[in-house]
């Protein structure tokens, strides 16, 4: 019986040693794992103190349990001991105390939250913009709320920098009376415009929105103008066309548009630009200019003198019928050409030419030219021409045939030398007449006396 018992017990400890060998093992595996772990934990809080990324556990009610320095620091103290076990509403900023204990019931309730912008306000009273990404872990009084916290400062800062160029550009745009129009080529959608666009088109900025664009304000002529441009306007990236834009109650403004195109970095184009401005007046002075020009070119022609310009080196820039009649040449043939060359088959300016008098002194000059290249005689007078800056840049050259002039001229000279000879004739007749008479009266004299 008592050997029984006494194997029964060798067993019993044998197994028990062997028990207890287990749970030596077990233990010693999990203490590597602990330590594993641990060490794992003291990485991953190396890797968030690295990216500047504040880490935070709150228990159920929303007091900190765990904080690594850049959170302490976030919530504007030194250490962590002076948050510990605080709820972090208290450094939060007053205006955000309601929205920070919501967004805390969000989290318990759906298990996490995402995005979360607060202002934290340190003892000093200096915002610090705060977004939070959390989760929880457990369940009732386990549960744990586990934050990471990112310091927003310089990204509200250059959201407040863009948005600040934002105003100020569209301050600049809505400033403009040109019109400003960006849309997407593919689906039409209208995306960015200034105020001078719906007060021109007559639109709402709401009907603007929900309009196809460019269809909605041109004709069809003008959208089949416009598509043929639009291959040379990508391949430069920008062009100029004129078009017409059709306005909500049916009236057409002539408008000439600036056109720039944004690619992809596939070059394919995304977005077309357009700056627009109204040449309605523009088209009116244009035709007036166009009125003048042409009941001047009408006068000019008209004119029976000689007349044609010169610039400041002989050449004849613009000449008259009259003169292109005379010389029996076409306008092609003689515009650009030195007046010498044309007029005096020669290379250099005729001696006494009043056209480099006029260049010389910049005063009107007045001479005969009498060249057998011609082949009549001219009275020509040169007047300076001006630009807008006072600078002398030619001259206006007005020559007239004078040969009627001349034969009259020559003419009158042969009768006043008839007339001289004439006089002569006449004035030794009356002397001889004279003496006849004085020597009858000496002869009767004589007979008297006798």
């Amino acid at each position: 019986m008592d050997d029984k018992y006494t194997e029964s017990l060798l067993k019993e400890i044998e197994s028990l040693k062997k028990r207890v060998k287990e749970l030596e093992m077990f233990e010693a595996g999990h203490e590597k794992t602990e330590r594993v772990l641990k060490k794992s934990e003291e990485k991953y809080r190396q890797l968030v103190e690295l990216t500047r990324t504040g880490f935070l556990i709150l228990d159920n009610r929303g007091a900190v349990i765990d904080a690594n320095g850049e959170y302490v620091r976030l919530a504007g103290y030194k250490t962590f001991d002076e948050i510990a076990g605080r709820s972090v509403l208290e450094w939060t900023a007053k205006s955000e105390i309601e929205k920070n204990r919501k967004a805390v019931e969000e989290c318990v309730r759906n298990g996490h939250i995402y995005g979360l912008e607060i202002n934290y306000v340190d003892r000093e009273g200096r915002i610090i913009p705060i977004e939070i990404n959390a989760f929880t872990e457990g369940m009732g009084d386990n549960l744990r709320i586990i934050s990471l916290c990112r310091d927003i400062s310089e990204r509200r800062e250059a959201e407040e920098s863009i948005k600040t160029e934002q105003e100020f550009t569209k301050k600049i745009l809505d400033a403009q009376t040109d019109t400003f129009f960006v849309f997407d080529p593919f689906s039409g959608k209208a995306l960015k415009w200034n105020k001078a666009f719906e007060q021109t088109s007559g639109y709402s900025g709401d009907e603007i929105s929900r309009m196809k664009a460019p269809d909605a304000y041109h004709s069809k002529e003008d959208l089949e103008k416009a598509l043929q441009a639009i291959p040379q306007i990508i391949e430069k990236g920008h062009g100029r066309i004129e078009l017409e834009l059709v306005r909500k109650d049916g009236r057409k403004i002539p408008f000439e548009y600036v056109a720039s195109v944004i690619s992809d970095s596939f070059g394919k184009p995304r977005l077309f630009i357009s700056i627009g401005r109204d040449i309605s007046e523009r088209r009116k002075v244009v035709a007036k200019l166009k009125r003048s020009a042409e009941e001047w070119d009408k006068t000019f022609s008209s004119i029976s003198d000689f007349i044609f310009i010169l610039d400041a080196e002989s050449k004849i820039t613009r000449a008259n019928k009259s003169f292109l009649d005379a010389i029996k040449m076409k306008a092609e043939d003689v515009l650009g050409r030195h007046c010498y060359e044309i007029l005096h088959k020669s290379d250099k300016p005729w001696p006494n030419c009043p056209h480099q008098k006029t260049m010389t002194d910049c005063m009107a000059h007045t001479e005969e030219v009498d060249d057998p290249n011609i082949g009549f005689p001219l009275l020509v007078t040169t007047s300076p021409i001006l630009d807008d800056n006072g600078v002398l840049i030619g001259s206006v050259h007005i020559a007239k045939d004078i040969s009627v002039l001349k034969k009259t001229e020559n003419e009158l000279k042969e009768k006043m030398r008839e007339l001289e000879r004439f006089q002569k004739v006449t004035m030794g007749r009356e002397r001889r007449i004279i003496e006849l008479k004085d020597e009858i009266k000496r002869m009767r004299d004589v007979g008297h006396k006798t």
